[in-house]
């Protein structure tokens, strides 16, 4: 008889609920220090669900996950105006050629639009958390 392996993964986080955290982990959402707290659970500050097993790590602050959006910010503003220029320039006189390149361009420029924006408010997110946390290391 074979395990999946999420059966394996749940009966880990289970046995991973019985034990505490013993060093200095905090909330991704609200940068709240989960030491002592199940391994496995809800934050008490914010309510949003955690997993500190090493091997999974969700819901835990971690500096490396901070990313600036420099990249999808460049590729929105290299793709989206042009794009936006095709289709308007559409409206004047009609081209399936101007259809379809401005409405890939505008689609990839729009995705990458709002990808740079939910990074940059996760980037602007993790810095509060990361003040927060030093504030708190200095109190100690």
């Amino acid at each position: 008889m074979s395990v999946h392996p999420d059966q394996i993964d749940k009966y880990m986080d289970e046995i991973a609920a019985e034990q505490a955290i013993g060093v200095s982990l905090y909330c991704g959402r609200c940068g709240y220090n989960l030491r002592t707290l199940p391994v496995v659970g809800r934050c008490p500050e914010c309510g949003s669900t955690y997993n500190a097993r090493p091997a999974k790590l969700d819901g835990i602050f971690r500096e490396e996950d901070v990313e600036v959006p420099i990249t999808d910010a460049l590729i929105f503003l290299v793709l989206g105006p042009p794009g936006y220029w095709l289709l308007i320039r559409m409206v004047t006189s009609y081209s399936p050629g101007k259809l379809f390149f401005g409405s890939l361009l505008g689609g990839f420029g729009t995705y990458f639009g709002i990808r740079a924006v939910r990074k940059a408010m996760r980037f602007m997110r993790y810095h509060q958390i990361a003040r927060r946390i030093r504030q708190e290391e200095e109190y100690d």
